[in-house]
């Protein structure tokens, strides 16, 4: 469902949403009516809530759901502003150790050996010849990897 999945995306990134009139971090499955505007919420299916019944529900997949999930600015913002990826390179985590806290925060389980292995060779290349701003490199590197943990349909699938 929409509200699951926006859920999943703020839980994960740690950038609660903030929907108009409403606290920080009022989760979208708490929300009361259809009224409350969100465009990620319509965009993936959220019922108008006209009829008592599930079927007004929208649960196709298109074109624009893709779109948004690979460019989207809401995604982007999360994943940029997040707290988790800054958290975890503030305490100065290992690359195994950061990878092992977003596989589980996204897909409930460990990384593959195969996917070590990639993301260490990204962030290999992401960081080559860095000086002056390694750090920052760094981070947005992370954030890359997060967002392709977004992507997927594991991750998709299982919010």
């Amino acid at each position: 469902m929409a509200e699951q999945l926006l859920d999943a995306v703020s839980q994960v990134t740690e950038h609660p949403e903030k929907f108009p009139g409403l606290p920080l971090g009022f989760r979208a499955i708490q929300l009361p009516d259809s009224r409350v505007p969100s465009y990620f919420l319509e965009l993936f299916g959220r019922p108008d809530r006209d009829i008592a019944c599930e079927c007004e529900r929208k649960s196709e997949t298109a074109l624009q759901h893709a779109l948004y999930l690979i460019s989207g600015e809401q995604l982007e913002r999360k994943v940029r502003d997040g707290q988790r990826i800054k958290r975890l390179l503030q305490a100065s985590l290992s690359d195994d150790a950061i990878m092992d806290e977003l596989w589980l925060a996204a897909l409930s389980r460990f990384p593959t050996d195969e996917e070590r292995q990639k993301v260490r060779a990204y962030l290999a290349d992401r960081l080559k010849g860095a000086k002056d701003n390694a750090n920052a490199l760094r981070e947005q590197a992370w954030q890359d990897v997060l967002w392709a943990l977004l992507n997927t349909k594991e991750f998709l699938f299982n919010h």
